[in-house]
């Protein structure tokens, strides 16, 4: 058993290297470790009685592992919350060999993007957009326009500039002496990169497949080139213009208007208006090169019930006001499926301030307070009324007694657990359904007899046995054969084409 870690942050080429890594028959690395994902595989692999973390995290590197290979995406805080949870089983942080005990054999590639501000743009793009990935059949359209503001981009730049230096210091601490490579690299030459990585890992072995379309695709087009000029300009001025002792004062600005809607939907970036009134129009806001000290609207998010709380911060454009109005339009974060949203009701807090503040600060000292709900979507009220009796646990998930696990923001496609997309026709009910599975066609599934499934097409009965990493497990109940089979992608195609 080896353990393969590749420890990157956002918007560094990390799906791209986990594709090829899987093209050359590796399993494909996902971030396992946050705790929606840790969750689905609890429930994939019957873990969820286990509450000593040490033990959960064997049990999890056992059961997900292909042909003796564990592997697996890292970010900082993601191994933060591994080391701590491993903390609080024994006595002190653990060293290198407690945490070899759990991850056998580890091997680290340090994956990171040599060009900081790049990485920066897309980060601040994607938060905005919700497009995180880009594969071979989805297109640059956006839900929602990205919206340009220096302060988060430099924010971000910060930010992933933090996270390279923790993995600088946690391998110099732990004595590891990882694989580096760089993105850039990696696009320029994958052949020459992946023969260095497995070599590295001591996988020499294995094929290598380089398609000519890769599955993912870069997310860089012309509105990142735009904002990376429009960013190296700003950041001029800035380093020119600032002056710190030239800001006026905070009480010359106020909130004149925010247009928040009573309700939005579900996997939507909501878009607020904003005007800021002022008494002094002739002034240029402009703050220094870090992205500190501009005129700033903080922005908190906070659930009713749920301990959910979301920051969003964005500069007020420096250009002259509109008579004596700075009009801006920024984007509410919220999380995007398969992570849950969850419906009710949310307070918005507004702070004006010359620097980014946090979520108590904002919350105490707000120019503006709000309320807006997010409304269960159609399709999970239909989900409901098919299903019937679906339970609700706290992350999000719903549990249907008889199946497991699934999220329905796009019922009739369900994320379920174990198998991932799948397709409920809804002419077909009790006393089976039929569900489209894109890597085995139609089946049939009848919850009195579910894990037992039937291939309309062949008519022939299988059980499903579970699943490991890559792969899911069929037993044919009458040859006694096993089938393995891919978890689904996600996919929208209409199913019907298929019959």
């Amino acid at each position: 058993m080896k353990s393969i870690f590749i420890c990157t942050s956002p918007r560094s080429g990390s799906y791209h290297l986990a594709d090829l890594l899987h093209q050359s028959s590796l399993p494909f690395a996902e971030e396992i470790f946050i705790p929606f994902h840790e969750n689905a595989l609890s429930q994939n692999y019957k873990l969820g009685g286990i509450s000593d973390k040490v033990e959960f995290y064997k049990k999890l590197v056992e059961k997900h592992s292909e042909e003796g290979v564990f592997i697996a995406k890292l970010m900082p805080d993601q191994l933060k919350r591994v080391l701590k949870n491993v903390e609080l089983c024994q006595d002190g942080p653990p060293d290198m060999d407690t945490f070899s005990s759990i991850f056998p054999n580890p091997k680290f590639i340090h994956l990171r993007r040599s060009d900081l501000l790049a990485q920066a743009i897309s980060l601040t793009k994607a938060r905005q957009t919700g497009q995180w990935i880009k594969t071979s059949d989805s297109d640059e359209r956006y839900s929602i326009q990205p919206y340009y503001s220096y302060i988060e981009i430099a924010y971000s730049k910060n930010r992933l500039g933090r996270m390279h230096q923790f993995w600088d210091g946690w391998f110099d601490e732990m004595g590891i002496q990882p694989l580096r490579m760089f993105y850039e690299n990696l696009v320029d030459d994958p052949a020459a990169e992946l023969a260095a990585l497995f070599e590295f890992i001591g996988e020499t072995h294995r094929p290598r497949s380089f398609p000519e379309d890769p599955r993912f695709k870069k997310t860089t087009s012309s509105v990142n080139r735009s904002w990376y000029k429009q960013y190296n300009q700003q950041e001029k001025e800035a380093k020119d213009a600032f002056s710190p002792e030239a800001r006026p004062g905070i009480e010359n600005f106020h909130l004149k208007k925010v247009s928040l809607q009573p309700e939005y939907e579900k996997q939507t970036r909501p878009r607020l208006d904003i005007e800021i009134e002022t008494t002094l129009p002739e002034t240029k806001l402009i703050g220094d090169p870090n992205g500190l000290r501009w005129l700033t609207v903080n922005i908190l998010i906070e659930h009713e019930t749920e301990e959910l709380s979301l920051l969003s911060h964005f500069e007020v454009p420096p250009q002259e006001p509109t008579g004596n109005c700075y009009k801006l339009s920024p984007i509410l974060y919220l999380p995007l499926p398969p992570a849950p949203v969850f419906d009710g009701y949310y307070k918005l807090h507004i702070n004006l301030a010359w620097e980014l503040k946090y979520a108590e600060y904002i919350a105490a000292n707000a120019h503006y307070s709000g309320q807006f709900r997010i409304k269960p979507l159609e399709a999970q009220k239909n989900s409901q009324k098919f299903f019937g009796n679906v339970k609700m646990s706290k992350d999000g998930w719903k549990e249907l007694e008889w199946f497991g696990f699934i999220l329905d923001e796009h019922f009739p496609w369900i994320f379920h657990s174990e198998h991932n997309w799948l397709y409920f026709k809804t002419s077909m009910k009790d006393p089976e359904y039929h569900v489209f599975d894109h890597a085995i066609g139609w089946i049939a599934i009848q919850p009195d007899k579910y894990p037992e499934i039937r291939i309309l097409e062949t008519n022939e009965s299988f059980r499903y046995m579970g699943r490991t990493a890559d792969q899911r497990h069929f037993q044919n109940l009458n040859t006694k054969e096993i089938l393995n089979f891919p978890p689904n992608d996600k996919s929208y195609n209409d199913p019907t084409e298929y019959l």
